[in-house]
């Protein structure tokens, strides 16, 4: 079976405000640190994503950030999207069904950008809509803002159905013909996860020794 690895790291530390927000003296300091942190939990989604690769697990992975993030610049996501998750999807929050809590009449546009391992996925057009221009839009701000974070059912039913239409593992970073299944074993598969997320005691083991993008396109 394949597993679905879906990141959706806290964008606000990248949002365009918070890059005006950082113009103001009290507000940098915060600014900054939650920068930090960002930076910290994007060095472990590196490092877990190589073990992911490493121990050939059957995982498939998707990041998904707002289109307007300035996150995007960052080296280490630069890096990660180039190694791990090099197919690009654009999609509209409006045409998912994200609306305004003050009138559910306004669609909320906000756009995401999702990047995957999984070329095929990448490249279906109900995983790629964008505004159709058919609707007005209402302003993503105060309650707003923060209720257009949460996907809509229409989102994850449409991404949902397609991962299960999409269950074989097709993926340049795998051989096909050498996918490694998970451990049939529960005591195996408990062990794997710990490997995975640091809690596994090593010393029950024989120590190792060995030392601007169209929708479906790698990003140049």
């Amino acid at each position: 079976s394949v597993l679905w690895l879906w990141v959706a790291l806290p964008c606000t530390a990248w949002c365009s405000w918070h890059f005006v927000n950082s113009l103001n003296s009290q507000a940098s300091a915060k600014v900054a640190a939650a920068r930090r942190e960002s930076m910290k939990m994007l060095s472990v989604l590196e490092k877990m994503l190589q073990t992911i690769v490493d121990m050939r697990l059957p995982v498939h992975f998707f990041f998904e950030w707002p289109v307007t993030s300035t996150g995007w610049t960052l080296g280490v996501v630069k890096r990660i999207m180039r190694k791990f998750m090099p197919f690009t999807m654009r999609i509209d929050g409006c045409e998912y069904g994200c609306a305004s809590l003050q009138n559910s009449r306004l669609r909320l546009r906000k756009p995401w950008r999702i990047q995957t391992s999984h070329g095929p996925l990448s490249r279906l057009p109900e995983l790629n809509k964008t505004c159709s221009g058919t609707h007005q839009h209402g302003i993503t701000r105060g309650k707003d803002a923060t209720h257009s974070g949460r996907y809509t059912k229409k989102f994850a039913k449409a991404f949902g159905s397609a991962m299960i239409k999409s269950g074989h593992l097709v993926n340049s970073l795998f051989d096909e013909e050498n996918d490694d299944e998970m451990p049939d074993n529960e005591e195996d598969r408990e062990r794997l996860y710990a490997e995975l997320f640091g809690d596994y005691d090593s010393e029950k083991e024989e120590p190792d020794h060995d030392d601007d993008v169209k929708p479906g396109e790698e990003p140049g």
